[in-house]
């Protein structure tokens, strides 16, 4: 593999921050900041992106996305079939459940929002946002991986879960089999939470990366994941997840449906999850792109997702 350009990945981070943060604009102090990048570097990459019109400056010397951006996203959607199509079904769900709905997808190890349909207007843009896959987080785009993959994945997780890999394992395996995946709130959730807002503040730091590790690691025997349903409980539901499994067998996008206000019982998560993998079959059907299989990175840039994983 090619040796990555640094000035080209600075870029790359300095668009994915803003995009992660569509409603705000940032300093250079606050860019080099955020992102662990030396001031010299960080200017003369402003410079080339503002040059293009990527950028656009305000006239207190502010960044923020720029209007040649806005062509490169519908070029996009036009050659992306699949983002539209997975836009328009989970949209559906959304708005016959009065909840959220997102698209999201695995890239370089994080999981990135392309798609929000919310039928709660003035809501935070979730488009853009990114959060690392430590294990267990993203397990519905691993179930359908080999086990190289599934291998790489899983050493990359926090001490305390890999002490329960056996029943990450046996959770994939239960995600595959079902077709979907289910997340519960549990206190270990909402700490997990508060540290992917916090890495989102200020992606290039270490501490909030560690932070991050070490409330994954909370998790421990994965109790806020559902390996087998009881029809004599009910479940407070963060989400349903179903993946769009590419012909060859790889997954790197997902539909998700969060913001159940109330309890599921085994009956209703079986209803909206077999809805929701049958949309994401559909999907699969009609061409969804083969770009292979995510790949695992035990860090990374992360910014808000309530209640993906």
């Amino acid at each position: 593999m090619a040796r990555p350009a640094l000035s080209a990945e600075r870029a790359l981070r300095v668009l994915n921050l803003l995009a992660a943060h569509p409603d705000e604009s940032f300093s250079l102090s606050e860019l080099t900041r955020r992102l662990g990048v030396n001031v010299a570097s960080m200017h003369a990459i402003l410079a080339v992106l503002e040059a293009g019109e990527y950028l656009a400056r305000t006239d207190d010397k502010r960044y923020r996305l720029g209007p040649m951006l806005v062509p490169l996203g519908r070029s996009a959607l036009h050659t992306n079939a699949a983002v539209s199509a997975a836009g328009a079904a989970v949209g559906t769900w959304a708005e016959r459940l009065g909840v959220t709905g997102l698209v999201v997808r695995a890239n370089a190890g994080d999981l990135v929002i392309v798609d929000e349909v919310s039928p709660h207007a003035g809501g935070t843009p979730g488009i853009g946002q990114r959060i690392p896959m430590l294990p267990p987080i993203g397990g519905v785009f691993l179930a359908w991986a080999d086990d190289a993959t599934v291998d790489r994945w899983i050493a990359t997780a926090p001490r305390a879960v890999l002490d329960a890999e056996a029943d990450v394992r046996r959770w994939l395996a239960s995600v595959r089999e079902r077709g979907y995946a289910i997340g519960l709130w549990t206190s270990a959730r909402h700490g997990l939470r508060r540290a992917v807002r916090d890495l989102g503040r200020t992606p290039g730091s270490k501490a909030a990366r560690g932070r991050l590790r070490a409330n994954v690691a909370n998790l421990g025997d994965i109790a806020t994941v559902v390996i087998e349903l009881d029809a004599r409980s009910t479940y407070e539901v963060a989400h349903i997840a179903a993946p769009i499994v590419t012909p060859s067998g790889a997954c790197t996008m997902s539909l998700y449906l969060m913001g159940f206000r109330e309890p599921l019982t085994r009956r209703d998560i079986e209803e909206i999850g077999g809805g929701l993998q049958a949309a994401a079959r559909r999907i699969s059907g009609a061409g969804a792109d083969d770009a292979g299989e995510p790949l695992p990175a035990a860090d990374g840039g992360a910014a808000a997702i309530e209640g993906i994983w």
